[in-house]
Parts: C-alpha cells; structure tokens; sequence
C-alpha cells in the first residue's frame, strides 16, 4: 500500500513536471537542499548553541558519574555492618543517575529536531524570497531520493541560493 503511494506520488509529480515544462519560457531550478542546509549560517549558529547545552549536560553527567564512582570505592573499602547501607544508598544514587542520563539524551533529540526545523522554515521562507526576487516559476529542492536524476549544470543554483541565505541571516 505504501509503494503505492509512492509510486503514485511520484507519477503525479512527474506530469505536473512535464506539464509546467511545457508551458512557456518558464524559469526553473534546483537546489541540493542537504548541502543548502549544511551550508547555512544559521545551522552553524545553532549547532554552537545546541554543543554548548550539550556540553553543560555532559559535565553534570561526568560529576554524577564520579560521584558514583567515589561511592563505589567506600562500597569496596567498608566492613560488612556498613555495607548494605552503602549499596541501598549506592542503587538510588545510581537510578538517579540513569533517569538524568535519559532525560539529557531525550532533551538532547528534542533540541536537535527543534533546530532542524527553525533551519528548515528558515530555509523555505528564504527560498521563497529568493525565488520572488529573481523571477523563479519553479525551484526544486533534490533532496537524493530520485526527485531529480538530471539536470543541466545551469539549472543548479544551490550555491547561488545558499549564497542568498547566509546574506540574509548575517543581515537580520
């Protein structure tokens, strides 16, 4: 059901393409959307953000680990009396341990996604502009899933495109 779709999604953009190629003088390009998107500057400003958080999170996790590690040690070094509260002690710190663990990898993956998409609407109302700005009929994004398997070397205009983006980030 679902190469269905596909295959039929796929059927009907190419008429839509052929039927927009065969009006006149239309002006029509792509873009490698994955190098447009690895190319902008707003991505390498978020990206610092995002290391940043990250790195914050990572040195709690350290502090926790070697705390972890400390207790451990009096773990090994106590005599029989002491030790069973020490382990009862040690398994909550470490529970503890694990829970934050997930919830700086969970609050990682949601940081990285909102990211993705603040650079992705960016890079959409961008390409809108631009292709007002320079009388585009139709700017196509190849993304390497077969949506375009060939194109005249003219008719890319990623670099050009990306240029454009980072003009306008770096002027906000």
């Amino acid at each position: 059901m679902v190469g269905f779709s596909l295959k039929f999604r796929s059927l009907l953009f190419g008429i839509f393409i052929i039927f927009f190629l065969s009006c006149e003088s239309n002006k029509i390009a792509y873009v490698d959307i994955q190098k447009v998107f690895n190319d902008f500057k707003l991505k390498e400003d978020l990206s610092k953000d995002f290391h940043k958080v990250k790195n914050d999170r990572d040195k709690v996790v350290d502090s926790l680990k070697l705390d972890l590690n400390k207790h451990y040690s009096i773990i090994e070094n106590s005599n029989k009396n002491e030790r069973e509260n020490l382990v009862l002690s040690f398994k909550k710190k470490e529970q503890v341990f694990y829970e934050i663990v997930q919830d700086y990898k969970s609050k990682n993956d949601e940081l990285m996604s909102e990211y993705d998409a603040q650079i992705y609407s960016r890079i959409n109302s961008l390409i809108n502009k631009f292709g007002e700005n320079n009388s585009y009929d139709l700017i196509l994004g190849a993304n390497n899933s077969g949506n375009i398997m060939y194109a005249k070397k003219g008719v890319d205009i990623t670099e050009e495109v990306t240029d454009f983006l980072n003009r306008e980030y770096e002027d906000e």
